[in-house]
């Protein structure tokens, strides 16, 4: 399949395991170069590795996505290492915990919008300057079924996941 996309650059968080490592294998397929960003500095080396001996072109790095100044600095370098981003597949998330609201910790809700939606946020903020500038660019936002209906015991989850589909939406009016 021939996406139009060869060349670009691609940056793909939580790229070192399941989904988010199959985006990175099919945008390096594609022709892209490669941004594994994640938490899991190794797994995310290996998903670079792994494209690269496939012939692809990909670097791995670590970053906690939930922190605005290591994704500005993860931007930086992937700038420098591999170009600018036009690709932000934005797939670093998780269900944290599965409670009823009466048992959730106040903890677990923060570190759930954190992630899953603050995350989204920085990440994408910091290569949306360039795509306008560029007047090129895709951002992906990975979101669940869980975001439109909700989930028995995922309220953080469902709650990250429907602001995310609003995130995007309000991204996408602007590109």
């Amino acid at each position: 399949m021939d996406l139009g996309i060869r060349d670009r650059v691609a940056l793909v968080t939580g790229g070192a395991r399941s989904l988010g490592k199959a985006d990175a294998l099919v945008l390096a397929a594609e022709g892209c170069r490669v941004a594994v960003v994640d938490l899991n500095e190794e797994g995310a080396e290996d998903t670079a590795k792994e494209i690269a001996t496939g012939g692809g072109v990909a670097r791995g790095y670590a970053c906690d996505i939930r922190e605005a100044a290591a994704v500005a600095d993860v931007v930086g370098r992937i700038e420098r290492d591999l170009g600018a981003v036009d690709i932000c597949v934005n797939n670093a998330g998780f269900i944290y915990t599965v409670a009823q609201l009466k048992d959730m910790r106040d903890d677990d809700w923060s570190l759930n919008l954190a992630v899953n939606l603050t995350g989204t946020y920085n990440v994408t903020k910091a290569v949306f300057p360039g795509m306008r500038e560029r007047r090129w660019g895709r951002v992906i936002c990975m979101a669940s079924i869980a975001g439109l209906m909700g989930g028995f015991g995922q309220t953080a989850y469902a709650t990250t996941k429907m602001g995310v589909i609003g995130f995007a939406r309000s991204v996408a009016a602007l590109l």
